[in-house]
């Protein structure tokens, strides 16, 4: 009688410890650079709207000196948890501090910044705060995000004290999810106000200079702009550089840990 073999299965075994984390790594790799499209379009719409806020700059001298500290973050929503150290100077103007950002819900996060800020030899400390959400969340076709951010914040030190809030549209894009390095370009524009609780010494010792240089200065606003890239050294540590423009042009940089 002639005897069938028996056909082998292979064996499974579930995966280990190691193999797990391989999966998840794989999974937010996949959610954080929306690998399997095409993101170079995202690039090069993102690099035309750096050079209108360039140009905007230029057309609009006049903006409001005021910028709470400095966002340094994407159209995109963050991670569980994440946090900058950043510094910005400019001509006569100083920032310098820490900016933790928190995921809120799938669609929106929650930055705090905490820093120094010195503009024409008056030095403030402060605090703000910036809740921003989703407008489009990776777009089909050219793979951008774009959010919207509203800021409010608290400047004091050198007999001044002002409130400030800002509103304003962000768009970015990464320009080639694949890369060991990559680049996230992003823009934002929007408007910036502020109001000044206690003058200092306007009026004594600092007539004609800022913020005493207007016939009614304890009220201001006007445009507000940012543009910059997001650079992805690894999944956890990343190097923000940006320029933003309020009444001056600011440049600066920040090193981003994901937690």
């Amino acid at each position: 009688m002639k005897v069938l073999a028996r056909e082998e299965k292979p064996c499974y075994h579930p995966p280990g410890q190691k193999d797990r984390d391989e999966v998840e790594k794989m999974i937010v790799r996949k959610a954080v650079f929306r690998t399997g499209r095409d993101h170079r379009d995202a690039g090069r719409l993102i690099a035309v709207a750096l050079l209108a806020v360039a140009l905007s700059a230029w057309l609009f001298p006049h903006a409001a000196d005021a910028q709470i500290f400095g966002q340094y973050t994407t159209a995109a929503i963050a991670p569980l948890g994440e946090g900058a150290a950043f510094v910005s100077a400019g001509d006569s103007r100083l920032r310098a501090g820490i900016a933790p950002r928190f995921l809120i819900t799938p669609r929106s996060d929650l930055g705090l910044q905490f820093g120094y800020s010195r503009t024409e030899e008056i030095d403030n400390y402060g605090l703000g705060a910036d809740y921003k959400f989703y407008i489009v969340n990776e777009h089909p076709t050219t793979g951008i995000d774009l959010s919207a951010d509203i800021s409010l914040g608290w400047l004091g030190g050198s007999g001044y004290s002002r409130g400030i809030v800002t509103a304003a549209f962000m768009v970015s894009g990464m320009i080639d999810p694949e890369a060991k390095i990559r680049f996230e370009p992003y823009g934002s524009v929007g408007f910036i106000g502020q109001y000044f609780f206690s003058k200092g010494s306007c009026g004594e010792t600092r007539p004609g200079s800022w913020p005493c240089d207007r016939d009614d200065w304890s009220a201001d606003s006007d445009l507000l702009l940012r543009g910059g890239t997001k650079i992805w050294l690894t999944d956890e540590y990343q190097v923000y550089v940006e320029l933003d423009y309020d009444r001056n042009a600011v440049i600066g940089a920040a090193m981003n840990v994901v937690f």
